[in-house]
């Protein structure tokens, strides 16, 4: 109907401007973008005082366009609508288009704004929230325990909502970078449907906190989390070869030395690229020694006997249980060889 008026050009100028907002909004809300934002900005450059509803529309328009200057610029001017519901989402878009522009400062008092309006919308509410947290960690200079507040809130507000999953693996990201890997975990356990990412991340976290156990001394701590780490062996093949070389090292503190050279022949078997070889072997010799298999930890300590990665002292070890064996089968001059090359390495051990 508007466009059949202005056909007859006939029209004063203000009506045929109304004309033109009027055929904007019906095209845009019938989903004919492009055709109704034109119509939108040929109503808005023809007043001097455009409607806040029709600046919401054409500011959605050259937002989702990429034109975020003039979608801030129109998007505030639709922050005068009487429509609640108009004014929050204008305040989302806004702090949207300024996140975009990398005005992370000014985007969080956009997105303060469309919290504290008190639309109909809860989705809209949520959103703003959500995107005030992100632009709060990513763009204000404060520590993550500060953010991590913002974000522990979200998930108290909306535990089940559109963006809860991607809060806590915001979340689990913080904590794992200040090693608080218990509360990480945690958050990861509550993503209801975890995808490979996800599962990755939380086999990599509970080897953390295994590693972290064993070291303390929380032997069945240890254990309990190795054990889960396993159930995520197919999430990364490189992480899962590393579980069971701690796992190794677990048995072989709790005196379990089969069991040890079991994981440390596991590991050494696997097909990733085994960064930690040297460590495998080392612990399969004393595993080995332990159990009395002279010839299969002299095999596992001659493997390393030259390794550039040990230290002096590590090395000097390596010759010293490498002349233990050799005692051990009677060998006494080829231990006391192994012993002054041992002691050569590194007097001061």
């Amino acid at each position: 109907t508007a466009r059949a008026l202005m056909r007859r050009r006939q029209l004063a100028p203000e009506a045929e401007a109304q004309m033109h907002r009027v055929a904007g909004e019906g095209l845009y809300r019938s989903g004919e973008r492009t055709e109704g934002l034109r119509e939108l900005r040929t109503y808005i450059a023809a007043v001097s005082d455009p409607a806040p509803e029709a600046c919401y529309l054409a500011g959605l328009g050259e937002y989702e366009d990429g034109n975020y200057a003039e979608a801030v610029d129109l998007l505030d001017k639709a922050t005068a609508a009487d429509d609640p519901a108009v004014v929050q989402s204008a305040y989302l878009y806004i702090g949207q288009a300024l996140h975009h522009r990398g005005d992370n400062d000014a985007a969080i008092l956009a997105f303060d704004k469309a919290v504290k309006t008190d639309g109909p919308d809860r989705s809209v509410r949520e959103a703003a929230y959500y995107n005030y947290a992100v632009a709060k960690s990513v763009g204000a200079q404060v520590p993550f325990a500060s953010s991590a507040d913002i974000f522990e809130n979200f998930l108290r507000l909306y535990p089940d909502g559109t963006y809860s999953d991607r809060v806590r693996g915001y979340l689990a990201d913080g904590y794992m970078a200040d090693k608080d890997y218990a509360r990480a975990l945690e958050r990861l356990d509550g993503i209801a449907a975890p995808g490979k990412r996800t599962r990755a991340a939380k086999q990599r976290l509970l080897y953390l906190l295994a590693a972290d156990e064993l070291a303390a001394g929380q032997l069945s701590s240890a254990r309990r989390h190795l054990d889960t780490a396993r159930s995520y062996a197919d999430a990364d093949a490189a992480t899962a070869a590393e579980v069971t070389l701690l796992r190794g090292r677990l048995e072989a503190a709790e005196g379990n030395n089969g069991q040890a050279a079991a994981e440390y022949r596991r590991y050494l078997a696997s097909k990733t690229s085994k960064p930690n070889a040297t460590v495998a072997r080392y612990g399969l010799g004393y595993a080995l020694m332990a159990e009395s298999d002279y010839d299969g930890a002299r095999s596992a300590f001659a493997a390393i006997e030259n390794d550039r990665s040990l230290s002096a002292a590590q090395h000097a070890d390596v010759l010293n249980r490498l002349g233990d064996i050799a005692f051990a089968k009677t060998d006494f001059k080829e231990a006391a060889a192994l012993y002054r090359r041992a002691y050569d390495a590194a007097p001061a051990s």
